[in-house]
């Protein structure tokens, strides 16, 4: 980079001071500092410096086509575990909310769930954080292309480990009967229950579950693709009885063509006894035809020799 003083930006008399105090002499200098009011290197820190100051700034960076150390395009293809929470230019009291809540990056903040605000894990339910700055949060991690957990649609024939229940997007009195169990946290969990009520462990036992949540659980299931343990276990012995038809089906027709082809066996092996009877019956006529012209033959020779 070109070394430019501050002085040759043309800023105000006022922000000129400002940043010779802080001994920020040139661009380079200054392009070291944050614009996000959370950082621990923000202009914001800097003594003396005010709102209009740090406008004034950070319109002149962009105007001059420069930016910002963290001024960095986030994607939603970046790994949320790589972007953390002061990047996502929040607001300092809902940035401090969410820190005081443990989430330090973007990863953390969409594991909260945001559909359902009686879910254990709603953004709803951190202290202090409400329906505005909520709305503020959830606008600012859609602008950058991500998703909240239970936002994220399950895809069929995915793996029932990796779906945790509130992606479900159940009914909270059925979210909720099944959180009680404190066995139920993921749909493979789910899946392990039966929708059969006279079985030990039906959906109809679990406490405070009525059978309209039950009937919506099941729904839900079977909306996705999946089936629970005894649905399954019915469809193999149905596919097990069905390959056992299929089978005596197959064994029936072999039987029955076997016995097409031993009787043609036995009917052709019929015939061609009575075509050796035949022949037999005609070599014999023939050798009576043989015999019978040679004694003529014979006759003849005799008249002629008189």
């Amino acid at each position: 980079m070109e070394k430019i003083f501050i002085k040759e930006l043309n800023l105000s008399t006022r922000t000129n001071k400002i940043l010779e105090k802080a001994n920020i002499e040139t661009l380079e200098d200054l392009l070291q500092y944050s614009s996000n009011i959370n950082h621990s290197n923000s202009l914001y820190r800097i003594k003396g410096m005010g709102k209009i100051s740090i406008k004034e700034i950070i319109d002149k960076i962009h105007k001059l086509d420069y930016s910002f150390f963290d001024e960095k395009e986030i994607t939603s293809e970046k790994n949320p575990e790589n972007i953390p929470l002061e990047d996502l230019l929040f607001s300092i009291q809902i940035y401090r909310l969410l820190i005081r809540a443990n989430i330090h990056t973007l990863k953390d903040l969409l594991d909260y769930s945001i559909t359902n605000k009686e879910y254990k894990n709603s953004l709803y339910k951190l202290s202090f954080l409400g329906e505005i700055k909520v709305k503020k949060i959830i606008d600012r991690v859609h602008e950058l292309g991500y998703k909240f957990m239970d936002e994220i649609e399950i895809q069929k024939e995915e793996n029932p480990k990796n779906i945790l229940i509130e992606q479900l997007n159940l009914p909270t009195g059925a979210y909720c009967a099944l959180k009680r169990t404190k066995e139920i946290h993921t749909l493979e969990d789910l899946l392990q229950y039966s929708t059969n009520e006279f079985d030990s462990n039906s959906l109809y036992n679990i406490p405070s579950l009525g059978n309209l949540s039950v009937e919506e659980i099941i729904g839900k299931v079977h909306g996705l693709g999946y089936k629970f343990i005894n649905e399954m276990k019915k469809e193999q012995s149905n596919e097990l009885i069905s390959n056992a038809d299929e089978k005596n089906k197959i064994l029936k027709e072999t039987i029955k063509k076997k016995e097409e082809l031993v009787s043609k066996y036995q009917e052709l092996l019929n015939e061609k006894q009575e075509l050796i009877k035949r022949e037999e019956y005609l070599d014999l006529e023939i050798a009576k035809v043989i015999e019978s012209l040679n004694l003529i033959q014979c006759g003849d020779t005799i008249v002629r020799q008189k």
